[in-house]
């Protein structure tokens, strides 16, 4: 292993224990979180000989209701609340150098169609995988996070690690193909995964590619998806300019503006209110 894998499998190590604390801290308050993306793709691919998968906090999913609880019972157990969004609370361990993204929701409420009550309702235990009391979302529903997840960063061909997920998930939970088509579907994701699963199956991912042929016939989403890789390969990640290709991708043009009326006004209170606590600073 050269030092990039040795620090990555570290960052793995850390982060499962950063799940077990987290997990045995919300049991004091009866809250089984869901894990989400990282921690769970490197358990699923564990000895399979490949490179470890880089690890950069991690995830975990709660009922709406329950985040304020949970807020509290992992500063008690000594994470350090250090953001706050309407989407996750970003609470930090000093002494393992890693954050724990406290998520309320996947998306923001006008993206897609991902329902918080639906997605841990149908969650399935794992605490035989991680020794903890521990959900992890459905197959199918994971699969649906990783192209909502890939369509929110804005991510393009270049983002190989996010690529390179959605074999992951496939090969540890086998799926048929037209029954992860009607899922993502139905979660409002069919133009946000004819954007991924594309660029997913120009490099080799084979499963992706069925799903893609799987969905069903949308001449505007086709464009839509089209248009969005163009964009996004010169404007994407961070960058305001891809910020448009993102709600675009949403499950129809009218749910895309609304949404990026909903970004774009959440923005403007976000930087009025920065505003504001500089100029009280500043007294």
């Amino acid at each position: 292993m050269d030092e990039r894998e040795i620090a990555a499998a570290m960052a793995v190590v850390a982060g499962r224990e950063l799940l077990a604390r987290a997990a045995d801290a919300l049991a004091t308050v009866d809250v089984v979180p869901v894990a989400l993306k990282g921690v769970v793709l490197s358990a699923l691919s564990e000895g399979w000989g490949a490179p470890p998968r880089r690890m950069l906090d991690v995830d975990v999913l709660v009922r709406p209701r329950e985040r304020d609880v949970a807020e509290r019972a992992l500063a008690a157990a000594g994470l350090e609340p250090v953001a706050r969004s309407a989407v996750a609370t970003t609470m930090r361990s000093s002494e393992l150098g890693l954050d724990l993204d406290l998520h309320a929701a996947l998306v923001e409420p006008e993206l897609f169609q991902l329902d918080t009550e639906g997605l841990v309702e149908r969650a399935e235990d794992a605490s035989a995988l991680f020794g903890h009391p521990v959900l992890v979302l459905e197959r199918h529903d994971m699969y649906a996070h990783l192209v909502a997840h890939f369509a929110r960063n804005r991510s393009n061909v270049r983002d190989q690690r996010r690529l390179g997920d959605f074999s992951i998930v496939a090969r540890a939970l086998p799926m048929r193909p037209e029954v992860l088509a009607t899922h993502l579907v139905d979660r409002g994701l069919a133009r946000a995964a004819r954007y991924a699963l594309a660029l997913a199956s120009r490099q080799g991912d084979r499963f992706a590619a069925s799903v893609l042929s799987a969905l069903p016939r949308d001449t505007v989403g086709a464009i839509v998806a089209r248009g969005a890789e163009s964009w996004l390969s010169a404007h994407a990640g961070n960058a305001p300019l891809a910020v448009p290709a993102l709600h675009a991708l949403n499950h129809s043009l009218p749910a895309g503006m609304r949404s990026l009326t909903a970004h774009a006004t959440r923005a403007l209170a976000s930087r009025a209110r920065r505003v504001l606590e500089r100029a009280a600073e500043s007294r």
